[in-house]
């Protein structure tokens, strides 16, 4: 199917929130301690233990050290698949040895491990799995009714599936067997905005309310509420604010710091590891930094260029934070080494 080529720069951009890189090598930004990964903005995503680089047309896998980033080309093609409603279509990315990268079109959650795929129909809510990722559909699952969002755990043997299920709305925890159970299950009162797996595969999630529940522990006592708040897709991490604080929690340590007189901008990411926080944020007079907050040390990182709008794509490993400027002059990828 031909698709628009800038609708669909788009919505992989949405989707993954980057672009990707042409330069086999990257270069220190004059006058800063900035590395340019590449000219072109891009979607960070990581497969097995790699990391990707996604683009309409190309993908690249990345490799760093503590001085550079480099990049090897990857075979990308999309495939085309109609959800079962008749209501839309899926786009798939696949890599190298049919690895799944990443899907557009409706909701659509590639394994970590590249092996299976959750497919979410944007007519019905209902969710389906493939495996491999190209295979035939199947319900995951006919106790959810419904499904609004699903996360898989790192180690791809099992999935969190925010949706009504059969006690209620709230998240499940599905295995690979078909296995159900409910998991959080909150209240009328607050409702689910952000789930995710602790190294153990119990769930911890964040409320309306600002709190945080921790599964088999309730409410997180050492934790208040929280606006904005964030946690790590795949460790028991947490990244919010008070009207006074900072706080970095990480089960049950928590390191507070002063609240500077920046507002957040867009979404906080994790490193690998989950003991480093990342958001950008925009002062009064309209500066942009980079906030790095650690359990040793925080860090508030100057921008290369002081006219551009940014987006904060995620971690590579645990060192280094990227950023993407999506147009402009200075459009591209950009890297910053985390020395702590």
């Amino acid at each position: 199917m031909k698709r628009p080529m800038t609708l669909l720069l788009l919505l992989v951009f949405a989707v993954v929130q980057i672009y990707f890189a042409k330069l086999p090598l990257s270069h220190q930004v004059q006058g800063s301690t900035w590395l340019e990964v590449s000219r072109v903005p891009a979607g960070l995503v990581e497969r097995d233990g790699e990391y990707y680089l996604i683009g309409a047309d190309q993908a690249f896998r990345l490799h760093a050290n503590g001085v550079h980033i480099t990049t090897t080309a990857v075979h990308l093609s999309w495939i085309d698949i109609s959800q079962p409603s008749g209501q839309g279509v899926w786009h798939l990315a696949m890599g190298d040895q049919s690895i799944p990268l990443v899907g557009i079109g409706g909701l659509v959650y590639p394994a970590p491990n590249g092996k299976m795929v959750i497919w979410v129909d944007q007519g019905t809510r209902e969710a389906y799995v493939s495996s491999p990722a190209t295979g035939t559909l199947a319900p995951l699952n006919p106790q959810m009714s419904s499904v609004y969002r699903a996360l898989w755990a790192e180690d791809s043997h099992a999935a969190a599936l925010l949706g009504m299920g059969p006690e209620g709305m709230g998240v499940y925890l599905w295995d690979g067997d078909h296995n159900l159970l409910p998991t959080i299950l909150p209240n009328s009162s607050a409702t689910i905005l952000q789930f995710g797996f602790t190294r153990q595969e119990t769930i911890l999630a964040t409320l309306s309310n600002g709190r945080v529940v921790w599964q088999g522990h309730g409410l997180v006592s050492n934790l208040p509420a929280l606006n904005p708040v964030a946690l790590a897709p795949n460790h028991a991490t947490v990244l919010g604010m008070t009207p006074n604080d900072v706080i970095l929690w990480r089960k049950g340590k928590k390191i507070e710091s002063a609240r500077p007189d920046l507002a957040w901008q867009g979404t906080p990411r994790f490193s690998a590891n989950g003991d480093m926080a990342g958001v950008l944020a925009r002062s009064l007079d309209g500066q942009q930094k980079l906030l790095l907050y650690g359990f040793r040390h925080h860090w508030e990182i100057s921008l290369p260029y002081s006219n551009a709008v940014y987006h904060l794509i995620g971690f590579l490993g645990n060192h280094w934070a990227l950023v993407t400027i999506p147009s402009g002059s200075h459009q591209g990828t950009y890297a910053w080494w985390i020395n702590g």
